[in-house]
């Protein structure tokens, strides 16, 4: 007769390992909101002379540049988001770059486009 014993200790080491990766994922972002951002400004006012970051995801930062650009049907706008890591102090620039366009028909706020167009969460 077998043992039932090793297969319920599989189970217990996943649910346990499951449950400190969920946590430290969790941490991370609250640690990236709160300590992230200034350090990736710093950089934003070095290098693109200011600008401030949007938090797409733990250890993640979203830099959009808003550029208007003529279309077929009128007035465009074009979004070119660059990514950032942060580790705790150190900011990296990711080579991955996002472009995305949106035909302006009428009057929109910035809240409207950015919440369109880009993935960043608002703070």
């Amino acid at each position: 007769m077998q043992s039932k014993l090793p297969k319920s200790l599989f189970i217990l080491r996943l649910l346990a390992f499951l449950a400190i990766f969920t946590g430290g994922f969790l941490a991370l972002g609250l640690i990236t909101k709160r300590y992230g951002r200034s350090d990736v400004a710093n950089v934003f006012q070095r290098k693109h002379n200011g600008g401030l970051p949007g938090y797409v995801a733990p250890l993640v930062f979203e830099r959009s540049v808003f550029q208007p650009k003529a279309g077929t049907n009128g007035t465009e706008i074009e979004i070119v988001a660059d990514y950032y890591v942060w580790f705790f102090g150190y900011v990296w620039k990711t080579p991955y770059v996002r472009t995305k366009s949106m035909p302006v028909n009428g009057s929109f706020s910035f809240d409207e486009v950015n919440r369109n167009l880009s993935w960043a969460s608002s703070w």
